[in-house]
């Protein structure tokens, strides 16, 4: 599906905007749902501008709803946070907790490096290990408003604060339904910098593709941007 803003300037939103963005994807989400029963892991996408992707100037986003399996970095993320529940279950005799206790270390981790600010229900994260610049991960609990305003505040930071005017966003909702292997998953927005509209070169080469990212921005200083 395609979620087309009411402002062409891609760079003109608010946080009611924003709010708004996520709640027509929500909506879009559960009427797919009732057409397409199968398909029930919902996944987000904004591509902001040229440099991130965008094949047109006015401001969109899209929205995916897949069927037996969701998005490939999603389903990464999901078999490493299982991975490790096991892993701590073994290793230190400390059984329960599942995905949950992947996300809360992975939080407290940032917590402890003082990478980390709270927005209701929602922890904000300057990534310690970014896939590119300025990258901020947002851990949130389904069904709560909060992931919404914290995306905003955070986009509104990159734009007004730190002269970002390209960037992705990234969206992994759980499934749609009870899935037991998806027990504990929050909601995980990713946001990251790609850098200035006018540059004539694109910010991932091959140590990118095939190594290791190349990054410039201090985490430490993208956390105190946020406030």
């Amino acid at each position: 599906g395609l979620i087309i803003f009411n402002e062409h300037d891609p760079l003109r939103f608010d946080a009611a905007d924003v709010v708004d963005f996520l709640h027509v994807a929500e909506q879009w989400f559960a009427r797919t749902q009732q057409a397409h029963p199968e398909a029930v892991f919902p996944f987000l996408s904004w591509n902001c501008l040229e440099k991130a992707a965008a094949s047109q100037l006015h401001g969109h986003l899209q929205v995916i709803l897949s069927a037996g399996l969701h998005q490939a970095q999603a389903e990464r993320w999901r078999q490493a946070a299982s991975a490790y529940a096991q892993w701590v279950a073994v290793e230190r005799s400390v059984s329960g907790g599942g995905m949950e206790r992947y996300f809360a270390d992975f939080v407290a981790a940032h917590e402890c490096l003082g990478l980390t600010r709270c927005s209701g229900d929602c922890q904000v994260l300057a990534h310690l290990t970014p896939i590119k610049e300025r990258e901020v991960v947002i851990v949130g609990t389904p069904g709560t408003r909060e992931l919404s305003t914290a995306l905003a505040h955070v986009l509104r930071t990159f734009v007004e604060r730190c002269g970002v005017t390209c960037f992705n966003v990234g969206i992994v909702y759980p499934p749609r339904v009870a899935e037991a292997r998806w027990a504990g998953f929050p909601i995980v927005a990713r946001v990251v910098d790609r850098g200035p509209t006018g540059s004539g070169t694109v910010d991932i080469g091959g140590m990118e593709l095939y190594g290791t990212p190349v990054v410039s921005a201090d985490p430490y200083d993208v956390i105190a941007a946020l406030g």
